[in-house]
């Protein structure tokens, strides 16, 4: 049976068409595909062609029986003319069409369009023989734009497949050239990638590593912290910093890590990246300073503080450091971001060196924008090292790779600084070289670093060396000399000299040092007021002048300059701890100046040379101070030596004066006798402090007069009762009337006791003035403070005194006059006595001839009970009345002798029931006539007490009494218990 040729162009579609599906290789699917429908269709040309900006480009072409050609744009290329657009872009684009001559030849061309995602991409043309029939009908049709339709997307495949490789390319090549550690893990700290550079530095392959747990290489001591990072990691920012020690082949190293977290499109992290650099060399030498500083500290804290400020600028430099490179650190976000994100320049040239590549950091390092430099030569290389450069660039051209060449480099301002430059050669798809990349780290702080810790180490080589020197003597001329040998070798000048400010208005040259061929600076010896204006700035630590022409100095002083050879200079004050004339805003005093002199050149002074200059100053004066301390410490010990002496002696005194209140408080105090006491006060006063007199007046503020009752005179005149009026004293009397002491001498000379000195202190207390206290002594002598103060105290002892005494008085008369009293209460006592007691017996009789008379009559126990028992009663009350009134006359008696202090009590044993039990029988009638009940409550076994009978039952009784006068009528108390 004869097969349909339509059903084989069918099949041989369908076979082209699984072909392209299922081949993942987008070259070798077109060329399969395009050989497919040439055989199928008996074509002897597959022509595809590409619509691009307005140009029809052939992609790949099949010509029988040869293999099929992929070619690029440009080889057979013309412009889209209206009759192409037409078949192109109109609906029937969809279908095939026949285009019979298309270029003259003999054969038909048939023309497919080929469309990718819904828009036209190109065409498909077959060169078919000189037959006019259409081989695609029907199912064919349908299979061929099928299968178009594949080779379409197969071709743009492939198109994003160059790009892609080229980008692959491209990003392998900075990833193997980056000299950081480059790291993926999963979120179970498997390695999934590793570069080149992470593998070097552990000494292993990327076999050995991948799959492999990164735990493994870590220090066991920073094992927990790094496990925390990837818990860290999985929440916002998705990043951190961290440093951390590993384990390598040649031992432990540090690494600086800047690691995030690689997120899928769900936003869930899946991977982590981590971008590391060997921070070793920086620990070390923090570590390394760090040792250094607490030596420096140590050291320094033995003679001064001065090297503290030396301290603090090392610590500073060394957090700037750090700040740096966890500021480069930072830069590192994302692997897609990962040139612009890099802490390193990174910079890629085409072969003729323009710049195709410039990210932010080397934008940051070299100043250049982007927009100043793509497509420009690399404007980094400095000139003097641009045959260098190029040198460098060619061998990079040829494959070779440099790692960590250290390299000066010029920034946009012109400053130089030191990179180190690690190269690749960036490669085609034909592994043609096809430009460099670079990668360049700033090291110019680490260089800074490392020179300044030489220098460093050099100045406090230089600095200890100074201070033992000035330290073995405390002679001032020794150390000045000493200073400016120092400063001139070390500093490599011609003159070094001090200059000292003597007075206010001169100074001198006290020491100087001169290399050969340099003259002395005698000149130097100038009034003080030309040196300030020539070093007026005394606001900077040193003053330093590179060339005095090129210094804002005016004519004078250049030309004062020129007469001492000078070029060039430093100027250091020496300021010293001392308040005096010339003061600086934090109290120091300027001691003088130390100057270093370049005579033959100008000279550019480096900072480490200022600084040194400005430390030695420091110690210098330093070493001034303890000097003038020490003679000054000599000087003080003197002065406190004497004045020892001094004070012992006022110390013997005040023990004396202090001896001396005590007898005449003692003597005071044990007498209220008011003559006695002034008379010792006087006396002992007079004779303590030695004067030629003393003497103690009373007042008497109603007369306004003042008496001298009592006074002690060696060498001068009495003057016992003399009277004087105080309103003819009334400046004095004021004074001492307000409780002030008041000390005077005489201005024209006193009758009678001559030129003398006096001292009047008043005798007062919280109750006013009672007099005063006068010493006299010889014109020359002043009263001292502390006799002052004693003659002070002891008017206090006699005003005391005194006013003790008056009372004593006053209290004696008191006494005697209720002793009167006393004496005539008892004579009242013993005659009421005597009345009271008469009339009472008269009663009694009475009372008992009434009792017999009313018996004798039948009046109280006759028939008629009514009659018996009213007179009964009457009697009754009459007889309990004249017992009260008995009992209060003997009340008033016992009062009396008690208050004579006559008593003396019989103590007897008496049982209390015995006592209690009466008292409260006797009281029964009255409670029940006051409609009172009464009764006793006793606790048993009561003990026997020693009491006097008549006292106790007198207190009982005048408790119930209370009781039964003190509870309302009908109340069931009083209770006796």
């Amino acid at each position: 049976m004869t097969e349909n040729p339509q059903d084989c162009i069918i099949h041989d579609l369908v076979e082209a068409t699984s072909g392209l599906l299922q081949n993942p290789d987008a070259t070798g699917a077109i060329s399969q595909a395009l050989k497919q429908i040439g055989l199928a269709l008996n074509a002897s040309q597959v022509i595809v062609y590409q619509l691009e900006n307005e140009q029809i480009h052939q992609r790949a072409a099949w010509v029988a029986p040869e293999p099929v050609t992929l070619a690029g744009a440009g080889s057979d290329s013309f412009p889209l003319s209206p009759q192409w657009r037409d078949r192109l872009f109109v609906p029937s684009a969809a279908h095939p069409w026949v285009e019979p001559s298309l270029s003259g030849e003999a054969q038909t061309a048939w023309i497919v369009p080929i469309q990718v995602d819904d828009r036209p991409w190109g065409c498909l043309r077959l060169l078919l023989g000189s037959t006019a029939e259409n081989p695609l009908r029907g199912e064919a049709c349908q299979s061929a734009i099928a299968l178009l339709d594949c080779l379409g997307s197969a071709i743009a495949r492939r198109q994003q497949e160059v790009p892609l490789r080229e980008s692959e390319e491209r990003y392998r090549g900075i990833i193997e050239s980056q000299q950081d550690l480059i790291i993926r893990l999963d979120l179970q700290g498997h390695f999934t990638f590793v570069n080149d550079a992470y593998c070097h530095f552990f000494g292993k392959r990327r076999e050995e590593l991948i799959g492999c747990i990164f735990l493994t290489l870590i220090h066991d001591e920073d094992l927990l912290k790094t496990l925390k990072t990837i818990e860290i990691l999985q929440a916002p920012p998705y990043r951190l910093s961290l440093e951390q020690r590993v384990i390598t082949a040649q031992g432990d190293r540090w690494i600086g890590w800047e690691k995030y977290a690689i997120r899928n499109p769900h936003g869930q992290v899946v991977e982590i990246q981590a971008v590391g650099r060997d921070i070793t060399r920086a620990k070390l030498a923090e570590m390394r300073l760090s040792r250094l500083n607490e030596e420096l500290e140590f050291k320094v804290q033995e003679r001064t503080q001065e090297l503290a400020q030396a301290n603090w600028q090392l610590r500073r430099e060394r957090t700037e450091l750090r700040r740096t490179e966890a500021a480069l650190r930072e830069t590192n976000e994302a692997l897609e971001v990962l040139i612009d994100s890099s802490p390193a320049a990174i910079i890629t040239l085409d072969r003729q060196g323009r710049v195709k590549t410039w990210n932010h950091a080397a934008q940051d390092i070299f100043g250049w924008t982007q927009a100043e430099v793509l497509a420009k030569p690399l404007p980094i290389v400095p000139p003097e090292f641009e045959q260098q450069g190029e040198v460098l660039f060619n061998q990079a051209l040829q494959g070779k790779v440099f790692k960590n060449l250290e390299l000066p480099r010029q920034r946009q301002d012109g400053s130089v600084i030191d990179v180190t430059l690690s190269t690749a050669p960036l490669k085609n798809e034909q592994g043609e070289i096809v430009g460099v990349m670079g990668v360049l780290t700033d090291i110019t702080t680490r260089k800074q670093a490392e020179l300044a810790l030489q220098q460093l180490l050099q100045r406090e080589r230089l600095l200890r060396s100074m201070q033992e020197r000035i330290r073995r003597s405390l002679n001032l001329d020794e150390i000045l000399e000493t200073t400016v040998q120092e400063v001139r070798h070390s500093l490599q000048a011609e003159r070094v000299l001090i200059y000292q400010i003597q007075g206010e208005t001169r100074g001198a040259v006290v020491v100087e040092s001169a290399g050969s061929g340099t003259s002395q600076s005698q000149g130097y010896e100038v009034l003080l007021p030309r040196i300030y204006d020539l070093h007026s700035d005394y606001g900077s630590p040193v003053w330093a002048i590179n060339d005095i022409y090129q210094a804002r100095l005016t004519s004078s002083q250049i030309a004062f300059l020129e007469q001492l050879q000078v070029k060039a200079k430093l100027v250091a004050p020496l300021w010293i701890g001392d308040a005096s004339a010339s003061e600086n805003s934090s109290g120091n005093r300027l001691w003088g100046l130390l100057m270093v002199h370049q005579c033959s050149t100008p000279r550019t002074w480096q900072m480490m040379e200022i600084d040194l200059l400005e430390q030695l100053a420091q110690r210098v004066a330093i070493a001034i101070h303890q000097s003038e301390l020490y003679h000054n410490i000599q000087t003080l010990n003197l002065t406190l030596e004497r004045q020892v002496q001094e004070r012992t002696a006022q110390l013997q005194r005040a023990l004396q004066f202090e001896a001396m209140l005590k007898r005449i408080a003692d003597k005071v105090r044990d007498s209220l006798d008011e003559n006695q006491i002034l008379q010792a006060a006087v006396e002992e006063l007079a004779l303590g402090l030695q004067v030629n007199g003393c003497n103690t007046s009373l007042y008497n503020l109603q007369e306004g007069t003042s008496t001298i009752y009592y006074e002690y005179a060696k060498g001068i005149p009495a003057s016992l009762g003399r009277v004087a009026h105080l309103d003819n004293f009334r400046e004095l009397y004021d004074q001492l009337l307000h409780g002030q002491y008041c000390q005077f001498c005489s201005i024209e000379p006193n009758p009678v006791r001559g030129r003398v000195v006096m001292l009047a202190c008043p005798i007062f207390d919280d109750q006013g003035v009672l007099g005063d206290l006068w010493l006299v002594h010889q014109m020359d002598y002043a009263f001292s403070e502390l006799e002052v103060r004693l003659v002070q105290q002891v008017a206090n002892q006699c005003a005391i005194a005194l006013r003790q005494a008056h009372l004593y008085q006053a209290s004696q008369a008191q006494v005697q006059e209720l002793q009167k009293l006393d004496r005539l209460k008892d004579e009242f006592m013993s005659s009421v006595q005597h009345e009271l007691r008469t009339p009472m017996t008269n009663m009694k009789v009475a009372i008992q001839m009434l009792n017999i008379q009313l018996s004798r009559a039948g009046l109280l126990d006759n028939g008629d009970s009514k009659t018996s028992s009213k007179v009964g009663h009457y009697l009754k009350i009459l007889q309990d009345e004249w017992q009260r009134e008995l009992r209060l006359i003997n009340d008033l008696l016992e009062w009396q002798r008690l208050d004579r202090d006559r008593t003396h009590l019989n103590l007897e044993p008496l049982a209390l029931e015995f006592c209690l039990s009466q008292a409260v029988e006797r009281f029964r009638e009255r409670a029940t006539h006051r409609n009172q009940t009464l009764h006793l409550e006793l606790a048993p076994h009561l003990p026997i007490v020693h009491t006097e009978p008549e006292t106790l039952e007198g207190i009982i009784s005048e408790l119930l009494t209370n009781a039964c006068k003190y509870t309302p009528p009908g109340d069931r108390d009083p209770f006796a218990r």
